[in-house]
């Protein structure tokens, strides 16, 4: 298991150091995305992710993940861009995956390799690899950094705080948590929030480099 490991990730490696042209953006508020850049998170055997966000410009972005086997997702993502400022006016259909190589321990990151953006002559496959870590219990805040290419086309990463609503404390529609992000890739910087209601819905409201709205709704079925 541990060479097979190894292996795979060496073929990411390799599959990175070829160069390929700027395209389109990647997932939004996919089940296991921070924003609009991949974390090390996968979905749980038997898991099924819904995401459905409408971007400021007439752009409509809905994923479809499943939880293959333990730390192994694979997803389609459909985009629709209808709008001359994001450069795009048509619909783009992809799949994605996503295998978590080591999870997270308290002295070592998590690790994760993915590929997106499969499927459409229009855009660059982007291969990509992240490390996650908790910043200590001080901070409470986990970072993410990671390379990629294709559409991802550089350095990407963010940081994430969890803010955990007690039961005395929640209202009646059932929200359990608000998540803050801060992302950043090659292009942009982004600020995002999760609304969690109950332990599997996600109402998402950030801002696309810093300026762009985005808003929508994320579901996930299993554990």
């Amino acid at each position: 298991m541990i060479r097979l490991r190894f292996l795979t990730l060496l073929t990411i490696v390799g599959l990175l150091m070829f160069p390929t042209g700027a395209a389109l953006g990647y997932g939004v508020f996919g089940p296991t995305d921070l924003m609009s850049t991949p974390s090390t998170m996968t979905l749980s055997p038997n898991s099924v992710g819904f995401a459905l966000n409408f971007a400021e410009g007439d752009v409509t972005c809905f994923n479809l993940d499943y939880g293959l086997i333990p730390d192994l997702e694979i997803g389609l993502s459909v985009k629709d861009y209808d709008d001359e400022a994001w450069r795009h006016d048509d619909t783009y259909i992809t799949i994605r995956g996503k295998y978590r190589l080591l999870r997270e321990t308290k002295s070592a990151p998590a690790l994760a390799i993915g590929i997106q953006d499969i499927g459409e002559e229009d855009l660059d496959v982007a291969p990509y690899i992240v490390i996650s870590k908790n910043l200590g219990p001080d901070l409470d805040v986990d970072g993410y950094l990671g390379v990629g290419g294709g559409t991802i086309d550089g350095i990407f990463g963010g940081l994430s705080k969890t803010f955990n609503i007690s039961p005395a404390q929640r209202s009646s529609n059932n929200l359990s948590k608000i998540q803050l992000i801060l992302e950043f890739d090659s292009n942009d910087l982004n600020l995002a929030s999760k609304f969690h209601i109950g332990d599997r819905t996600h109402i998402n409201f950030g801002f696309y480099d810093l300026e762009n709205w985005v808003l929508g709704i994320t579901y996930k079925t299993g554990k």
